[in-house]
């Protein structure tokens, strides 16, 4: 009877952000948990049923959020401005605003391997477009000038400097790709560039769901790169930060291997010869 009331307290929506708070404190001090997230991150009470769309950061999680949350929300009008609503990054929302969200809840991650997260969409992106994406999103967001050194960057990206805790780029998806055997489905961010409806296709394998016509069309329509690129000039997005210190965009390019104008030979050769057995197995030749 005590262990049931003790639980239901700590879940109770108006009282398990102090509970986070408090544990916060503690998780920071011993270096458990990064300073830099705001909230209570991975450690959130998950359920059986739940979602988790994990990558590394910036390989297209937020797009295949979108597209995800079209297929399950099927009556909602999901776009860049209430995504969040409907899938919640867990570094910057508190644990009420999802504790008691309809089921099967979504979240995005870029956490390595967690056994809690029982159901995982992964995507995967070539790590070399991966470090032109991070370059540009970091000067739109002010974190690095606009004339910062590109070998410099890429240096400190191959030495960990960017790396959180979310680990390097092979560390993140090697942990899943060896850790988790079942109730996982890797998207190549560069398939769903080439065959959007195939991939779509994959993703709603995964999911069970057997969506209309309708649905399908509404997806492609809805997640397309030049929409999101639209919506993003059009609403007042809060991850979109900084935006009035530059142009830049969030959803800047999107195309597949920029890095070839972005980096050198040698770098090219460094993180093939550093990354070889998961680019290797994803076909990043």
């Amino acid at each position: 009877m005590a262990k049931k009331l003790i639980k239901k307290l700590i879940l109770n929506k108006f009282l398990i952000d102090y509970i986070n708070f408090f544990f916060q404190g503690i998780l920071k001090t011993k270096n458990i948990l990064s300073s830099a997230v705001t909230y209570q991150g991975k450690f959130i009470k998950t359920f059986s049923d739940d979602l988790f769309i994990c990558s590394y950061p910036k390989s297209g999680s937020l797009w295949v959020s979108l597209i995800t949350a079209t297929l399950l929300k099927k009556k909602k009008d999901i776009n860049l401005s209430n995504i969040d609503k409907f899938v919640p990054d867990i570094y910057t929302n508190k644990e009420s605003t999802f504790i008691k969200s309809s089921r099967p809840r979504i979240f995005k991650t870029h956490e390595p391997f967690e056994p809690r997260f029982k159901n995982v969409i992964y995507v995967v992106r070539d790590p070399r477009d991966v470090i032109v994406s991070l370059y540009f999103f970091l000067i739109k967001i002010g974190k690095i000038d606009k004339n910062y050194s590109k070998r410099k960057f890429v240096k400190e990206f191959l030495n960990g400097f960017y790396d959180i805790d979310f680990g390097s780029w092979e560390q993140n998806i090697g942990s899943w790709f060896g850790g988790k055997k079942e109730n996982i489905i890797f998207i190549r961010y560069e398939d769903l560039k080439r065959n959007y409806s195939k991939e779509i296709k994959r993703i709603c394998i995964f999911l069970k769901v057997k969506p209309k016509k309708a649905i399908i069309k509404k997806v492609v329509q809805n997640t397309q790169f030049e929409t999101l690129q639209k919506q993003e000039k059009k609403y007042d997005l809060k991850w979109s930060i900084n935006s009035k210190k530059n142009n830049l965009k969030y959803f800047r390019s999107g195309k597949i291997n920029q890095w070839k104008k972005f980096l050198s030979s040698e770098e090219n050769k460094i993180i093939k010869g550093r990354w070889n057995h998961y680019m290797r197995i994803f076909k990043y030749n």
